[in-house]
């Protein structure tokens, strides 16, 4: 991992863990030229927002995980994006991508 930073916050005195990194992943897309398959490397940034003590965050506390997500890229000085990728719950945690970043990465 390039880059990452993981810390408790506390929000509305409930405690949450969240993690932030930013990476290189590999893709595959057709050449402009000739249409064959080439590798391709996309950076991405990725956020998860989970509790440390119940009540646990589920599928309807989308609101709530970004909140919190948004709270802590503010606090560590990344830029928060208008725009962000997908998000998912699954499991008691909520993944953001693309919701922050690290400007000058």
């Amino acid at each position: 991992m390039p880059y990452e930073i993981s810390d408790e916050v506390i929000y509305n005195g409930r405690s949450f863990d969240v993690w932030f990194g930013l990476y290189e992943t590999e893709t595959v897309r057709d050449a402009p030229d000739t249409g064959l398959p080439q590798k391709e490397w996309i950076e991405q940034s990725r956020l998860v927002v989970r509790t440390n003590q119940d009540p646990q965050i589920g599928p309807g506390d989308k609101v709530l995980a970004r909140k919190v997500g948004i709270a802590f890229c503010r606090h560590y000085g990344l830029t928060v994006r208008s725009a962000p990728g997908d998000a998912h719950e699954w499991q008691g945690e909520w993944s953001f991508v693309d919701l922050c970043w690290k400007d000058g990465w």
